[in-house]
């Protein structure tokens, strides 16, 4: 299995591959997506301005507020908003027993971030607590929804900065067949 800094390096040095090579690579990058796509497993991104949220936490009670770091903040918006979705659903489908589950790579430096965002969130809001599953650890190089959580994370995250960097900017194919998934 491949993870994101494997295609990092690949797209970092294409010139050094002969063509049978890139369209190799290709290839495994379209498989790959194809699976995620594929899955079953929903996923979301949340990014914000560091900008705008130092600005906001340079008040000591916004930064508590906050939970001390931006990684708490964006956990706790993709919870918030994972619950939303699980909500229409139910609208739509009163029969639905669906619940989120959240699955941290265990290698990550900020995992244990999300871990207090679940642990709080449940404990802060006890009506929607119900709709919250079980939160775990694994490894990205076993499981395929964290390879594809990382690929979606990449695929955002250069969107983003592309954009910053270039207002002709033109979205990736990539990003876009993850987007219409």
């Amino acid at each position: 299995m491949y993870g994101r800094k494997e295609f990092a390096t690949f797209r970092r040095k294409p010139d050094k591959w002969g063509d049978g090579e890139q369209e190799k690579l290709r290839q495994i990058h379209n498989d790959f997506l194809d699976l995620a796509i594929n899955s079953g497993v929903t996923g979301l991104v949340e990014a914000i301005d560091l900008r705008e949220y130092n600005a906001l936490a340079g008040i000591p009670a916004n930064k508590e507020m906050f939970g001390g770091t931006p990684y708490y903040l964006c956990y706790h918006l993709a919870m918030r908003r994972a619950i939303s979705a699980v909500k229409e659903l139910e609208e739509s489908d009163p029969a639905s027993s669906a619940i989120v589950a959240f699955v941290c790579d265990g290698h990550e430096a900020y995992s244990e971030h999300m871990k207090t965002v679940h642990e709080d969130f449940r404990r802060a809001d006890p009506a929607d607590s119900r709709l919250i599953g079980s939160f775990t650890y694994d490894d990205d190089k076993q499981l395929i929804a964290l390879q594809a959580a990382d690929a979606l994370v990449y695929e955002v995250r250069k969107d983003l900065f592309e954009q910053m960097e270039d207002s002709a900017y033109q979205e990736r194919p990539e990003l876009s067949k993850l987007k219409g998934s």
